[in-house]
């Protein structure tokens, strides 16, 4: 049987997710809700987050949902513990990806970036300890790259490239290897990345979606191509197809 699944994330950055769900032909139902108004959450406190995944959890809820993924890492980060003590459903979160990190290959050298809010939660610090206790891994929390990816529903690349090259000055030239991807608006960018700072990006994308395969059982079956898409926390919802959304080009 077809299993209904709602992915949550503050803006576009979760539609990475959905991407990679059809590309899989995962036998899924598929509902995606963000909050646009607000987005990105990297800022915003852990209250706030509570307050407005409070709402997309129940309108989801109303969808009669089968599971739930957070695809953002600032609300898994944030939140997550707390949802799955009062919802009985599974609900898959995502992390950087740091575990992938091999620290003991003298010839790689990683980063990781990551929004202000992920950085500074509990989790976040919880899971450096248990991944990177010695901190070979560089860490960098940015504070505008979410938005100015988030942007791309409205205004073509070239009109944030400088924006975007700013933000990631830090990290070019420094020797890195590899670059961990914290946030997932920063997928839809990846390859540009990946090309700027030549660097091999680790993204935990398909990751996420084989434990969920695993978790919920899921088979393969003939794609569906649309979508049900709220961007105001559920209240309205539209159908979609990834076509809708131009700027998901760049994470072909």
């Amino acid at each position: 049987m077809k299993k209904t699944i709602g992915v949550i994330d503050s803006g576009i950055g979760g539609l990475t997710f959905v991407q990679e769900i059809q590309k899989q032909k995962l036998n899924v139902n598929l509902l995606y809700v963000c909050d646009s108004r607000n987005v990105p959450y990297g800022g915003k406190s852990q209250g706030f987050m509570k307050e407005r995944i409070e709402i997309m959890m129940q309108n989801l809820l109303g969808k009669k949902i089968d599971a739930v993924l957070m695809a953002c890492n600032t609300l898994t980060a944030e939140t997550i513990d707390g949802l799955r003590s009062r919802f009985h459903l599974p609900i898959v979160g995502i992390e950087p990806y740091m575990r992938h990190a091999k620290l003991t290959t003298s010839q790689a050298k990683y980063a990781l970036i990551l929004t202000p809010a992920t950085f500074s939660s509990k989790r976040f610090q919880k899971l450096q300890m248990e991944n990177d206790p010695a901190s070979k891994i560089d860490v960098f929390p940015l504070t505008k790259l979410a938005m100015l990816i988030e942007s791309l529903k409205n205004n073509p690349f070239d009109a944030i490239r400088e924006e975007v090259s700013k933000e990631l000055l830090i990290l070019k030239d420094k020797g890195y290897t590899h670059l961990i991807l914290g946030c997932t608006h920063y997928t839809i960018i990846s390859r540009w990345i990946e090309s700027y700072l030549n660097v091999e990006v680790v993204d935990p994308t398909r990751n996420v979606i084989e434990h969920m395969k695993m978790m919920l059982s899921l088979g393969s079956s003939t794609p569906d191509e649309s979508f049900l898409y709220s961007e105001d926390c559920g209240e309205r919802w539209d159908s979609k197809a990834m076509k809708d959304f131009a700027f998901m080009d760049f994470a072909v």
